[in-house]
């Protein structure tokens, strides 16, 4: 006997609504379980993606047969329906296009720091899908060193601006002083009435004077990258944007009178609802000086061999290799060697001509964190959410914080931008990535210390378990496979050649002495 669904009664109506509804409600909650289980379990982030993209569409073909099944559907009922299917489809829109999840069928993103938890089809290694060997030592090149610990290290050439103040250090110092005992009022009227994006800046001249001048925006130069034009309040000085603005962060230099120099800017920016005063020091050309750069190289070094030592005294031991301590695998030269690297910018990198320009980039980030000390990368965070010294992503700290927790990694993720935290944590970063590894390949490594290097390298940035498989896939050609590159780019293989590069220029053979360059416009 056929049924008319047309003329179904109110219970059989309700309880068809009432069905639909509890379909969409569970396909919604497991979708909700899995991103959760993907974030805080460690699974891959691709395949809580994967699951949730199928709990979506089992979800809406449900939806959908139960509408075909019936022409009619209460009021209540059609609104649920739709509410929650457009709900389910943008959360998985969003999810797949917010990078921090990753892509769909990869995984991870290259620039994120899953890589230290994921899991790995582990198959049994073979002498052809071994990482090549280390190569024959390279020569050391005679060139200026400082030591810190046992670690020796080349300072950088680079520029030496002559109109620049003498004793520079000195003059951030005193510059960040007298900003924090200057007002900066804001303007009102800019831009139809909205906030004006005025700075206040410490300069200092070549003869040694210092002054707080304002800068005050007064209209957009480039409305494609909205460069601001500000003008200052102080006679006879003329300000050029060498960036597109950013807070605090924004690259200014005076272009008039020749001889002065920004030595930090100070700008209101949003913190809890209110505007706070920020004091940071930008890069510009006029402090990238030797002085600025050496004293970025030994407080790097410093606080990376700070942390090391005290994991070596504390006797931390590995989680993924029994009975070694986690600074036998890791030496504090690659601590240093990271964070050049997380803070060279991987575009401009591979878009280099030269050595002078990839210099430019290693000298940038030393410039950064000698003119700011303990304050370096404070204000900055990735559009993944990575921050800090080591821009570590929260997944994974919070991962490594439950993993490690001889390590007293702060509760609170914002504690990255604190130096000796953010070297901490990619300390026992180093050592979360190996974990997908087998024991064969892990004693291969134990007597193969720069294919070790290589391949924490490459996993910090772009996953242990693609490295792995690309190990397993591409045995010594694994740097040119596939797995290292999305559908977007091919970043991991930039990251090594930039690690390379760094780490020859710091620890190896240096750069050529001759070797300069002009500077590097980043907002950092």
């Amino acid at each position: 006997m056929d049924l008319d669904l047309t003329r179904s009664t109110y219970r059989g109506e309700s309880t068809l609504q009432h069905t639909t509804t509890r379909i969409l409600l569970i396909g919604l909650s497991l979708a909700g379980i899995l991103i959760l289980w993907g974030f805080y379990a460690e699974i891959s982030a691709s395949w809580a993606m994967f699951i949730l993209f199928l709990a979506t569409i089992a979800s809406s073909v449900a939806a959908t047969l139960a509408f075909v099944r019936a022409e009619q559907v209460g009021e209540f009922s059609t609104r649920v329906v739709r509410t929650l299917t457009v709900v389910v489809i943008v959360a998985f829109i969003i999810a797949v296009i917010h990078e921090p999840l990753g892509y769909l069928f990869a995984d991870a993103k290259e620039s994120d720091d899953s890589g230290q938890t994921d899991d790995d089809d582990a198959t049994e290694d073979k002498a052809q899908n071994e990482p090549s060997d280390d190569p024959e030592p390279r020569a050391k090149r005679a060139s200026p060193t400082i030591t810190v610990g046992s670690m020796t290290l080349n300072v950088p050439p680079g520029p030496d601006p002559a109109n620049t103040p003498p004793d520079l250090m000195t003059k951030i110092a005193a510059g960040k002083e007298l900003l924090g005992k200057t007002p900066l009022y804001e303007r009102k009227e800019c831009r139809n009435g909205k906030r004006c994006r005025d700075l206040l800046l410490a300069v200092a001249s070549v003869d040694g004077e210092i002054k707080v001048i304002k800068a005050e925006e007064t209209g957009i130069q480039n409305k494609n990258v909205k460069w601001p034009i500000w003008t200052c309040d102080t006679g006879g000085f003329e300000v050029t944007g060498l960036s597109a603005f950013n807070g605090v962060n924004t690259n200014l230099e005076i272009t008039v009178p020749v001889g002065w120099t920004v030595v930090a800017n100070k700008y209101n920016i949003g913190q809890g609802g209110k505007r706070v005063p920020a004091i940071y020091v930008p890069y510009n050309r006029g402090l990238d000086t030797p002085e600025v750069r050496e004293a970025g190289l030994r407080y790097l070094a410093g606080i990376s061999w700070e942390v090391w030592s005290d994991f070596r005294d504390r006797d931390v031991r590995s989680k993924h290799v029994a009975g070694t301590k986690i600074t036998d695998i890791v030496g504090p030269e690659m601590l240093v060697t990271i964070v050049l690297v997380e803070n060279s910018d991987a575009d401009r990198f591979d878009q280099c001509a030269d050595e002078a320009c990839r210099l430019g980039l290693a000298n940038n980030a030393l410039v950064l964190i000698g003119a700011n000390g303990a304050d370096a990368f404070k204000y900055r965070f990735s559009s993944v959410g990575a921050g800090g010294l080591a821009q570590l992503w929260k997944p994974s700290y919070n991962g490594l914080r439950r993993q490690y927790p001889e390590a007293a990694l702060p509760a609170e993720f914002k504690a990255v931008t604190q130096h000796k935290v953010a070297i901490t944590a990619a300390l026992c970063h180093f050592d979360a990535e190996l974990q997908p590894l087998s024991q064969a390949r892990i004693n291969h490594y134990r007597t193969h210390p720069e294919a070790l290097q290589q391949y924490l390298a490459a996993a910090y940035n772009g996953s242990a378990r693609r490295v792995n498989k690309a190990i397993n896939d591409h045995g010594a050609d694994w740097r040119q496979g596939r797995n290292l590159c999305t559908s977007r780019n091919c970043e991991t293989r930039t990251y090594l050649e930039k690690y390379d590069f760094v780490w020859k220029a710091t620890f190896e053979q240096g750069v050529d002495p001759t070797v300069l360059n002009t500077g590097f416009y980043t907002n950092q």
